[in-house]
């Protein structure tokens, strides 16, 4: 419409809307084109200046706004910063005792190994001596 964008719209309709009742009159509307045809007057202008206060205000609070959220965002930050230090440790844990864990299983596994072996050699060098029954001997 016109070129405006949203934002000149709703200015221009807060312009138009005298009465401030939400809605154009007629009047108020004809009035008001007038008022854009020609030089601006005093209350016009009185009227821009309270619209860019109220525009002021809005921006300053919306900064106040991000400030806040960006503070909270950094606490936020720093409480994920701790959780993933803690987290990193953790893992380093972890994969150590894994590895610890697998060493003793292969330890074990290999002092089963030998273990196995000098049995093995053992009942070769020195087989078993049949004990003679009661009969065997009697």
């Amino acid at each position: 419409l016109m070129g405006m964008d949203l934002e000149e719209t709703d200015t221009f309709f807060e312009m138009m809307d005298v009465s401030k009742d939400g809605v154009v009159s007629m009047d108020e509307f004809f009035e008001g084109m007038k008022r854009i045809r020609g030089l601006a007057q005093g209350h016009d202008i009185v009227a821009l200046i309270g619209f860019a206060h109220k525009q002021a205000r809005r921006t300053k609070d919306f900064l106040n706004q991000v400030r806040r959220m960006n503070a909270k965002a950094d606490v936020m930050q720093a409480r994920l910063d701790v959780m993933g230090a803690v987290i990193e440790r953790e893992t380093v844990a972890r994969e150590t005792h894994q590895g610890r864990a697998k060493q003793v299983w292969n330890s074990a596994e290999r002092r089963a190994d030998v273990l196995k072996n000098l049995e093995k050699d053992r009942r070769c060098q020195f087989p078993q001596l049949s004990v003679p029954s009661e009969d065997e001997l009697g």
